[in-house]
């Protein structure tokens, strides 16, 4: 069986959970002696592509202007990209070339199932009768979509339709499917996603020193639906009460918005941004009073997974996947209800026997989660999509 991937993620992300989650699955398909993957990617800035040396691909980390501008905001940047674009022999359009790539691969038909790595609905008119794939990891701008300009899966309707299967990362995201674009039961299969940190023992941590005794850990990006202020509204109101208590958070930047508003909280000080790579992020899920996940939705929770391996009592809004993948392992709060979080946290910070108690149900929820186990569930859907052809 072969399987052909395309470029969209990977073009789109240079690290991140999606293109994790395909990397993971790469790196297990490589070991099975009857599949056969092909990635079709020319170009590519993605840090995870290093890590094959025998997916068929080639790629180059020549994209100048990602280079000279690349984290770098100013006026004017989206006019110099696209007038450098216009200049063939400066900049080529690499997007472009991918997809002319992936499009020509499509047309040979050499491949028994194709796994869009997005939304893009470009292939339809090229993948003639092969069956093709797509994974949903959430419904987000469905349900929120007050948080959003656009809507890139309402748009791709179409897609989700023809699909001759998808994936679903949780039951919730699969009773969403079913909700907002009434897709068959039958067409849907949900294969969980797991923890992906890699700790490198030969690596030191390089910011021990600079960590507080005592803090609570928020991971990951801040948008709206992750309800990052509301955390930060309760862990001012209960720094009043815990005056040695720190929040670290992992992520971007802070921005200059969320800067002023930790400082009329006048928690300023007590607020911390680290970047991290796997080895010290596993350094303050081990070190945390507490890991807390606030969000509204979410398609799955990765973190959840991270932070019961790594033994780190877990605290956790009581939205419906997060309820599903954290099941008696956290403690819940309502994530629209201020005191509801105020009482979890100090139920929390109180009461160690409790955060040995979590900790240890989380440890045997981790168990049943691997990347193993999700690869040879996916391996198992692709041959099913294809027997009776």
């Amino acid at each position: 069986m072969k399987i052909l991937y395309d470029h969209q993620i990977f073009q789109m992300q240079n690290f991140g959970g999606i293109s994790r989650y395909f990397h993971e699955l790469f790196s297990r398909f490589q070991e099975e002696k009857d599949v056969e993957i092909e990635l079709s990617l020319l170009y590519s800035n993605n840090v995870y592509i290093d890590k094959y040396s025998n997916i068929k691909k080639k790629f180059t980390k020549g994209d100048h202007f990602q280079k000279s501008f690349g984290g770098k905001h100013f006026y004017g940047k989206h006019f110099l990209y696209k007038l450098l674009y216009e200049k063939k022999d400066v900049i080529p359009n690499f997007e472009l070339l991918n997809k002319k790539n992936t499009i020509n691969k499509l047309k040979e038909g050499d491949f028994d199932v194709f796994h869009a790595t997005y939304y893009d609905d470009y292939f339809l008119e090229y993948i003639g009768e092969k069956p093709y794939v797509i994974t949903v990891h959430d419904l987000i701008h469905q349900i929120y979509p007050e948080y959003f300009l656009g809507n890139k899966i309402d748009k791709n309707k179409k897609l989700l339709e023809n699909a001759a299967g998808i994936i679903a990362i949780s039951e919730t995201t699969k009773k969403d499917l079913k909700v907002y674009f009434d897709i068959p039961d039958n067409k849907i299969q949900v294969i969980y996603h797991a923890s992906s940190l890699l700790k490198n023992d030969d690596t030191q941590d390089q910011f021990t020193g600079k960590i507080p005794p005592n803090f609570l850990l928020f991971v990951g990006s801040r948008p709206i639906y992750k309800n990052f202020y509301f955390l930060v509204e309760a862990f001012a109101k209960i720094s009043e009460e815990y005056p040695n208590l720190f929040l670290i958070c992992t992520g971007s930047s802070f921005s200059s918005i969320e800067i002023d508003f930790f400082e009329r909280l006048n928690i300023k000080d007590k607020v911390l941004h680290f970047f991290v790579n796997d080895n010290e992020l596993i350094y303050l899920y081990q070190n945390a009073l507490c890991f807390v996940f606030p969000s509204l939705y979410e398609g799955f929770g990765i973190p959840i997974l991270e932070a019961y391996e790594n033994k780190c009592c877990t605290l956790l809004s009581n939205t419906r996947s997060l309820k599903e993948v954290g099941q008696d392992g956290a403690l819940y709060f309502e994530p629209k209800n201020f005191d509801s979080l105020i009482n979890s946290l100090k139920r929390i910070l109180n009461d160690k026997k409790l955060r040995i108690e979590l900790t240890n149900k989380g440890i045997e929820i981790h168990k049943k989660y691997s990347w193993e186990k999700a690869s040879a569930e996916t391996l198992k859907f692709y041959k099913e999509l294809i027997k009776d052809i």
